[in-house]
């Protein structure tokens, strides 16, 4: 500041010096500002920059200008969509202007929330409790994970590692701690349980009282084409190690049945050992019919053969029991064989003995 004087003439007079001040006035104070923001999904974002005036003009009421350039030649007019950039400011009081000072601009990249899907098994009434808490990793990797019952994302879900639902969609944003992803879709099943079906074997008593069965024979029965695990015990707890040779005599095992997520209710299979039914030899005689041969009614051997039960005689020519006959059985003298089966049991072959007698000899006589 100064104070100068000056003088004002006209020809040969002059005025009395007169003092005039001369004030410089301070340029206003801008200081450096920066911003950040999320990515819009484009590698940009729209800043305000009315934001930061306070910060750039130091909290006055100075006019701030945006530019896009150093020079301050390219004006900008806010909100400014950019990537990430630096840009310039010029603060104005309305007598002087600031230095530009640079303000820069970061575009923050948005985390990916990545959908998924996750199955678990109905508790019985079509619901099954989910923990979504176990696919964070996937949908967010190390970053936090909310989770969400609407696509708006508005209704939040209090407790995800216990979520009880039937089948359904949720929701799910990822934070990085600065921004926020997109919403993305969760789909959640409840797979029904599989339905394990009760059966049945039998085996024919060989002597022993005991049978090896293959229970792999019954797994189409009781899970279609899902796995059949076989348990010696009604708590499923004793595995049996080789279904397919299991020795036993007459009992009951147990069944569950896996579609590979899900497992069935136990059911109980039951395995009987039967009696073998018993076969009797036999004899019969019949006339000969000239020949040396005769008709042999086999039928009325049977309730001797079965001992007089209702289980079927078969009769066959050899004793290995691969030639069938039928009744009535035209024959020399000779030996047959049968076998007695009650459905699902044969005995064992026993003989049947056919006699032809001779004929009695009727001569003529007279009186």
């Amino acid at each position: 500041n100064a104070t100068i004087y000056a003088v004002v003439g006209i020809g040969a007079c002059a005025s009395i010096p007169v003092p005039v001040d001369l004030i410089v006035d301070p340029i206003p104070d801008a200081a450096p500002a920066s911003d950040a923001l999320c990515d819009e999904g484009n590698g940009t974002a729209t800043f305000d920059l009315t934001n930061l005036e306070s910060v750039v003009n130091v909290n006055t009421s100075n006019l701030v200008t945006w530019y896009e350039d150093i020079n301050a030649t390219i004006l900008i007019t806010p909100p400014f969509n950019t990537a990430s950039t630096l840009i310039y400011a010029i603060v104005d009081n309305g007598n002087c202007v600031s230095n530009t000072i640079a303000v820069s601009l970061t575009v923050n990249e948005t985390p990916t929330a990545n959908p998924t899907s996750d199955q678990a098994c109905d508790d019985g009434n079509g619901n099954s409790v989910f923990d979504l808490t176990n696919l964070d990793n996937i949908v967010g990797g190390a970053n936090a994970v909310s989770w969400f019952s609407d696509a708006t994302a508005s209704t939040s879900i209090p407790d995800p590692q216990n979520f009880s639902t039937g089948s359904t969609s949720v929701f799910a944003i990822v934070s990085d701690g600065v921004c926020d992803s997109e919403i993305v879709e969760i789909i959640l099943t409840v797979e029904a349980q599989p339905q394990a079906n009760t059966a049945s074997d039998s085996a024919c008593d060989d002597g022993s009282g005991i049978y090896t069965f293959d229970l792999t024979t019954l797994e189409n029965t009781v899970g279609g084409t899902n796995t059949v695990s076989w348990f010696s015990d009604a708590a499923a707890s004793i595995s049996i190690p080789d279904p397919q040779n299991f020795n036993t005599g007459s009992t009951s095992v147990f069944a569950t049945v896996s579609n590979g997520l899900c497992i069935s209710e136990i059911v109980e299979i039951t395995l009987s050992i039967e009696v073998q039914p018993q076969a009797n030899p036999a004899s019969t005689e019949a006339c000969d019919e000239g020949n040396g041969t005769a008709s042999f009614n086999l039928d009325a051997l049977e309730s001797t053969i079965n001992n007089g039960t209702s289980n079927a005689v078969s009769f066959y020519e050899d004793v290995n029991a691969t030639i069938s006959i039928s009744s009535p059985y035209i024959s020399t003298s000779t030996s047959i064989f049968a076998i007695v089966s009650n459905g699902n049991c044969d005995s064992e072959i026993v003989e049947i003995v056919l006699t032809v007698s001779n004929s009695v000899q009727a001569n003529p006589a007279t009186f």
